[in-house]
């Protein structure tokens, strides 16, 4: 019985185009959350250093409050970034073993096209040794006579 491989295959590589898609903006997310993370990090250190000076110049209680305050609310917003570059990794993750999967699929599939591909062309040859030894044995036999 033979099958035909062609339309089965393009469908495969399709679905493993779209999981690519998929693939790639999943990790697009996951760079931008961390960037994020990042910057709130490099803006937490560049403030330290600015009240770090300010402090030594002029201790005032009203920018100790405030800044504490920034520092807590900062911590939150970082802590939450946190959370969601922990989602952003599992998602991300799950995207790459659906692509993993996808390309089995398709590596499958090209490899019984392969197989098929090799069977008919055995066949063929098979079909050709047999027409040449005919041909041989007539040419003999005509020979003969």
């Amino acid at each position: 019985m033979k099958y035909r491989f062609d339309a089965l295959l393009r469908i495969r590589k399709n679905e493993e185009n779209v999981r690519q898609k998929e693939m790639a903006q999943a990790n697009a997310h996951l760079i931008t959350q961390e960037d994020r993370l990042q910057f709130m990090k490099s803006v937490e250190k560049q403030t330290k250093s600015g009240l770090d000076e300010r402090v030594s110049r002029d201790p005032d209680i009203n920018v100790l409050l405030l800044h504490s305050r920034f520092y807590n609310g900062l911590n939150q917003q970082k802590n939450l970034q946190e959370r969601i570059i922990g989602e952003a990794t599992s998602f991300c993750e799950g995207r790459r073993q659906g692509l993993a999967e996808a390309m089995k699929k398709r590596r499958t599939l090209e490899l019984l096209k392969d197989r098929q591909i090799e069977k008919l062309r055995s066949a063929e040859r098979k079909r050709e040794t047999d027409f040449m030894d005919e041909v041989a044995a007539n040419v003999k036999r005509a020979r003969r006579i």
